[in-house]
């Protein structure tokens, strides 16, 4: 069997601008008044439903300093 060639889709460039092989939009297709209003309205998606805690913390791991080997910024 010989494998099928897939079209492959490329942008192309008109003028300065290249124009996406694959249509997209910006905003969602019912508009921002509606995502505004899910924002603005409904709570579960942005808050826990059970509130997290308590943690325990080891007071003494905490207050033993660290070396210098041992930080690194990520």
């Amino acid at each position: 069997m010989k494998p099928v060639a897939s079209a492959r889709l490329q942008a192309v460039r008109t003028g300065k601008i290249y124009q996406n092989a694959v249509p997209t939009r910006v905003g969602p297709p019912s508009g921002y008044g509606v995502l505004l209003k899910r924002w603005l309205c409904e709570k579960a998606e942005r808050e826990p439903q059970k509130p997290l805690g308590p943690f325990r913390a080891d007071v003494a791991a905490l207050a033993a300093p660290v070396s210098a080997t041992a930080l690194r910024a990520t």
